[in-house]
């Protein structure tokens, strides 16, 4: 029940990552949440059936090679469950012929290793848009962030400032200007 005043903040898409390989999932989950997205996983084509019988989402990231089952079986498979049927599939593979995926009504199809502004911007073009107060802020003593800190994706903001020595200052500062997330160097 809504009282009066009150906002309902808007849910974030989740995305579906079905990757066997760990660090490839844990990496994909990582750059998705801090993109504005909710995040499911599964490691494998049993857990990604499992899921997608469960839980309406917004959008898949797919693997091909998985351990249990071929890719393009799972592709059928969630293309035949009604919860899921019509959602944007993005392939990931390692497989660099990207005619494969031709016969196959997939909406994107991505060669690893996946640069991050191709994936944001595949689930952009779905329609599937991340949350819009990500931001993170940058803050240095010594020049300007270096490239490797830019952000990866556009609904993040970027503030670079150096920090007064004095605690007092400081500490206005964050209270001031504390966003969601930040990093100090």
């Amino acid at each position: 029940m809504k009282t009066p005043g009150s906002t309902t903040k808007p849910r974030a898409p989740t995305i579906l990552v079905i990757d066997d390989d760990e660090k490839q999932r844990t990496w994909l989950s990582s750059m998705l949440s801090q993109s504005g997205y909710r995040i499911e996983t599964a490691a494998s084509g049993a857990g990604a059936l499992a899921i997608c019988r469960n839980k309406s989402v917004d959008a898949i990231t797919l693997d091909l090679i998985l351990r249990d089952m071929g890719g393009w079986e799972l592709f059928h498979a969630i293309r035949n469950d009604q919860r899921n049927c019509d959602k944007p599939v993005i392939i990931l593979s390692v497989v660099t012929e990207k005619e494969v995926a031709r016969a196959f009504p997939v909406w994107d199809y991505l060669v690893k290793p996946v640069r991050p502004e191709d994936l944001l911007a595949s689930l952009q073009r779905a329609g599937i848009k991340a949350e819009k107060d990500k931001r993170i802020s940058l803050s240095t003593t010594i020049g300007k962030p270096s490239n490797w800190l830019r952000p990866h994706s556009s609904n993040w903001t970027m503030k670079h400032f150096v920090w007064p020595t004095r605690r007092a200052a400081s500490r206005r500062l964050l209270t001031n200007n504390l966003p969601p997330s930040f990093l100090i160097s």
